[in-house]
């Protein structure tokens, strides 16, 4: 059996995702694989190799990826796996056991689990506290029975997307609804409902160019709920977080192995949750600054022959914040 790197960062992707002996038991019988036949331990590691290398004699190891992925149908790095893709720059980390082809010994995993380290998620836990106050700042958008999100910006200025609000006199029949989530006891909160005021501010870009409509608030929004600082982020990041309103229902937000596939400096790529509803919704770094505007999915082939991707696509904030200048 040929043991690749691509298998090793499988190996340690789904270790991750299913710790749990009974998880992984129901994951291998979902892909058809013979049970008796697989060394389940204490280490998710050492069972997940059991398991991928019965797979892998079998000629099974895809069906093992989409058992996976009908838990987790977005996760960006099975996605990967899927297609043949997944590799130490994915985000998993994979074992590089030298020229040499031979299988993981037990001094592998061990190093494996040092580069995590590499690549770790742990997050302090104030990032929780920050993200909370960030997205006060978010509203739902309603006009013209549709539904859309925005953000607070400074001078009590909302940004959303032209295509959510493409005129003066659809901003002008729109209102924006802050505070429209669950609480953390899961009853339905409301907050505020404030009228939109093109006749004061007003600027858009066609959905053609960057997409995005800037349009005065009535009232003093940023008092109550605070803003969003416009501020350039030149360094791509590796995974963004984003708060919306999908389908126009509560505050979300999409926060798990939201990777970002590519940035040049108009669009930024992405895999991650979003919904009609979304769009104009903040994107952020992990570090809460904001780092692109959501505007919708975008299609693409990968390879020839291979299925089309898809990911979502927002505008580079940066533009946004020069063409205000």
């Amino acid at each position: 059996m040929r043991w690749t790197p691509s298998l090793t960062a499988l190996n340690r992707l789904l270790a991750m995702y299913y710790p749990k002996q009974t998880a992984t038991r129901r994951v291998a019988e979902q892909a058809g694989l013979p049970l008796a036949h697989i060394a389940f331990t204490d280490s998710s590691l050492d069972t997940w190799y059991a398991v991928l290398r019965e797979a892998s004699l079998r000629g099974m190891t895809d069906a093992v990826v989409g058992a996976a992925l009908e838990d987790f149908p977005d996760d960006p790095l099975l996605q990967q796996a899927r297609l043949g893709l997944l590799t130490d720059d994915s985000g998993a980390r994979s074992i590089i056991v030298g020229a040499q082809e031979r299988e993981p010994t037990e001094a592998d995993f061990i190093q494996a689990e040092a580069l995590m380290a590499a690549q770790s998620t742990l997050l302090p836990v104030h990032f929780l506290a920050r993200g909370q106050e960030i997205a006060r700042s978010v509203a739902l958008l309603q006009a013209d029975g549709q539904s859309g999100t925005g953000f607070l910006i400074a001078d009590n200025l909302l940004i959303t997307n032209h295509h959510v609000l493409p005129t003066p006199e659809a901003a002008e029949r729109a209102r924006a609804i802050f505070g429209y989530e669950l609480g953390t006891d899961g009853r339905e909160q409301m907050g505020a409902t404030y009228r939109l005021q093109p006749e004061v501010f007003y600027r858009t870009s066609p959905q053609t160019e960057d997409d995005w409509t800037v349009v005065a608030m009535a009232g003093n929004p940023n008092r109550t709920y605070g803003a969003i600082e416009m501020i350039p982020v030149t360094s791509q990041p590796r995974y963004v977080n984003i708060i919306q309103h999908p389908f126009g229902s509560h505050k979300q937000l999409a926060l798990h192995h939201n990777a970002v596939v590519k940035q040049d400096e108009r669009l930024l790529y992405y895999l991650t949750d979003t919904h009609y509803g979304s769009s104009g919704a903040p994107v952020f770094d992990h570090s809460w600054h904001l780092v692109a505007l959501h505007r919708g999915i975008h299609e693409r082939p990968r390879f020839p022959g291979r299925p089309r991707i898809r990911s979502n696509v927002g505008t580079n904030i940066v533009r946004i914040i020069n063409a205000l200048r």
